[in-house]
């Protein structure tokens, strides 16, 4: 696995598509167009990339379908959430949330790389998706308050 980390991470070096993923991947592909809001938000997610059976996994969540304040309740999404004052940078946010929202120590994930930034017009926030590699496996705590349920999803599966 050492070898696909080293590869990927200089996959990401290289020029990414950008816009173009976006468009092929979002439901509403004309929002794209939409420029941020005068008072959104930064927030940050991770790809929490990790070996299991001999393939390569990530965590999504499904946020609270119950909360009363998150415009994305109910909804499928990688652990992430908006940069705190205290947070020295995007990177730093990530890891955090990670840890937050389903229990992985910060100090285990690798960060390999960054992708384009998206912004979410319904919650206001310019979101920065960084890719993580899990150095060894651990067991996922999940907040309850903002976590439903955490799965794990094979990226053959994804795909």
């Amino acid at each position: 696995m050492e070898k696909f980390v080293e590869s990927l991470a200089l996959r990401i070096l290289e020029k990414i598509p950008g816009m173009e993923a976006h468009s092929k991947m979002a439901p509403f592909p004309e929002r794209l167009k939409e420029l941020p809001s005068l008072d959104h938000q930064v927030a940050a997610v991770m790809i929490v990339l990790m070996e299991v059976d001999n393939q390569i996994c990530f965590p999504l969540i499904q946020r609270n379908p119950s909360s009363t304040y998150d415009p994305h309740k109910g909804q499928f999404a990688l652990p992430g959430g908006r940069q705190e004052t205290s947070d020295p940078n995007l990177a730093f946010t990530a890891l955090r949330e990670v840890e937050e929202e389903i229990g992985i120590a910060s100090e285990s994930i690798q960060i390999i790389g960054s992708l384009s930034p998206l912004y979410i017009p319904v919650s206001k926030n310019l979101v920065y998706p960084f890719i993580g590699w899990l150095r060894e496996n651990q067991e996922f705590k999940k907040q309850d308050s903002e976590i439903h349920e955490i799965f794990n999803c094979s990226v053959q599966e994804f795909l």
